[in-house]
């Protein structure tokens, strides 16, 4: 790859010597590598003396009058330079692309399904939750041949948005996790989540596509319907299933699913325990929804000890935010032996008793709490409560004690 083909991509300007060979393209100056093209996203400029002096060799920018000792290629836009440059690495990849949609579970999807192909294939696939055209596409530009699978977990909060990301990445695989109340602040119905999610068909006619088949939506469409056989400790069932399916249609023996599922080490967050010399504490509040609550509670009956759940603000409910936040309430008062304490906006409305608005304020409450010997917490709230945090203020609170 060189220089000259990068400008014929985005038509940039032409007045250097272009074919130097070039070893990746980087958006970010702390990750640039010798050999590196730099291109700049929003206020990215300001980083280019770092990036080049950390080996980058030519810099991709829409600001003017750039000054470096490298070959400057000036465009109008740079992220729509970056989503082309990102169409033109998908075309020339030859290995099988799988995105994962859904209104819960992703990512947990996402990482199960590159645990057990790494044991076989070399695997890449977006970090993190950074599932928008901007971070799939950061994605891409890391995407060669090397790879024999591509997993791609797609993101959205409006109609169109997996469209777009679907006829980037043109997928071979597709899998959808459940059509649940995430985003119907925004997209108004769970009928038009549906819609929304099936848009993951746009970008390729010949997809092969796995679906949650207990789902009230999902078990409408065409696709391979899944349903669990087995339940695996800190593993979703409905997850674990999609990809055992996916894994025996490739080829995988039974038993080594079965290892597999069993070894995985889980996703920090997303059901993840922390044991203490007398107390658990489940961390779950990397997000929150309705029916991600009814899957952590489900795990939280297996206890018969007191249950002393942290309940945060779900976002991005809109309108059905009140509705939701009771509905998840009321399941918790089903619970024997438990005892909610709420915290944020949104579901002050639930707990008058023990409500905060701040985790400062919680976290006064909790340190002169009248504590059990076997208390297990449970943590669950959208990712913007911050809840995870108070995972250090029970280890000050409860290690070497």
């Amino acid at each position: 790859m060189n220089l000259k083909m990068i400008q014929k991509v985005i038509n940039a300007s032409d007045k250097y010597d272009l074919d130097l060979e070039i070893t990746g393209i980087s958006t970010n100056s702390l990750d640039i590598q010798a050999g590196n093209i730099f291109l700049t996203i929003n206020s990215g400029y300001l980083y280019i003396d770092d990036a080049i002096k950390k080996g980058a060799v030519a810099i991709i920018t829409e600001k003017e009058n750039i000054k470096a000792n490298v070959p400057v290629l000036y465009v109008c836009n740079t992220k729509k330079a970056l989503k082309t440059l990102a169409s033109y690495f998908r075309s020339i990849y030859h290995g099988k692309v799988i995105a994962i949609t859904g209104s819960n579970g992703k990512t947990s999807t996402k990482e199960l399904l590159k645990y057990a192909l790494a044991k076989h294939y070399r695997v890449l696939a977006n970090p993190n939750s950074e599932n928008n055209i901007l971070g799939i596409s950061k994605t891409l530009l890391k995407l060669t041949d090397e790879y024999d699978f591509l997993i791609l977990e797609l993101g959205m909060n409006h109609k169109g948005e997996i469209k777009e990301l679907s006829h980037l990445i043109k997928p071979d695989i597709g899998i959808i996790t459940n059509i649940g109340s995430s985003h119907i602040g925004i997209l108004g119905s769970k009928e038009n989540i549906f819609k929304a999610k099936m848009e993951i068909l746009e970008g390729n006619s010949k997809i092969n596509l796995y679906v949650n088949g207990d789902d009230p939506f999902l078990k409408q469409v065409q696709a391979i319907k899944v349903l669990p056989k087995i339940e695996y400790p800190n593993i979703n069932k409905y997850n674990s299933a999609l990809v055992s399916a996916y894994l025996k249609d490739l080829g995988y023996e039974e038993a080594e699913i079965k290892d597999l599922m069993e070894s995985f080490p889980g996703i920090a967050s997303r059901l993840t325990r922390y044991y203490y010399d007398k107390h658990i504490v489940i961390d779950d509040a990397y997000n929150a929804s309705y029916e991600s609550f009814l899957e952590g509670l489900a795990k939280l009956k297996q206890y018969n000890c007191r249950k002393i759940v942290i309940f945060g603000d779900m976002l991005e409910l809109g309108s059905f935010s009140e509705y939701y936040h009771q509905l998840v309430y009321d399941e918790l008062k089903k619970i024997d032996n438990v005892l909610v304490i709420t915290i944020g906006n949104e579901t002050k409305f639930l707990n008058n008793e023990f409500h905060f608005l701040s985790l400062l304020d919680l976290e006064k409450y909790l340190l002169n709490f009248d504590w059990n010997n076997d208390d297990i917490v449970y943590l669950k709230a959208s990712h913007k409560i911050n809840l995870s945090s108070l995972i250090n203020f029970f280890n000050n609170l409860w290690l070497d004690k």
